[in-house]
């Protein structure tokens, strides 16, 4: 097996980043959510979507890369995602922040082990899918 060249390497990241921003269409995150947790049971898969979806937004609207996505996931006290959704108010459909907002105020309470469980069923989602 070789070595990928510059050029193949450019033009996988020009491919990925472009995967990245069709995300800023809330429908298009949405069904990327859904197919992220496709594999996964129906009690992790409910409540993991809508936060997942959330971040895949944010992540299509700040032109982020993929990798900026996995990193806000395993940090949830950054708030990056959130500020985004918020900047971007106008294109974000209603609710979806306040949405990333009680998970990342249920996560920082620990209220229960729910925004847990969803952290690690979105990472576990992601890692299947790559």
């Amino acid at each position: 097996m070789t070595e990928p060249t510059r050029i193949e390497m450019e033009s996988e990241a020009l491919l990925e980043a472009e995967r990245v921003r069709t995300w800023a269409d809330p429908q298009i995150a949405e069904r990327h959510a859904y197919a992220v947790m496709a594999d996964q049971p129906a009690y992790y898969r409910v409540p993991t979507v809508p936060v997942l979806r959330c971040y895949l937004l944010a992540a299509g609207l700040s032109g982020a890369p993929a990798d900026a996505l996995t990193a806000w996931i395993k940090k949830p006290n950054d708030e990056t995602a959130l500020r985004v959704l918020r900047d971007n108010a106008a294109l974000v459909p209603a609710g979806w922040a306040s949405r990333l907002a009680k998970y990342h105020a249920d996560y920082a309470g620990l209220a229960s082990e729910t925004p847990a469980v969803i952290r690690q069923s979105m990472l576990v989602g992601l890692a299947s899918r790559s």
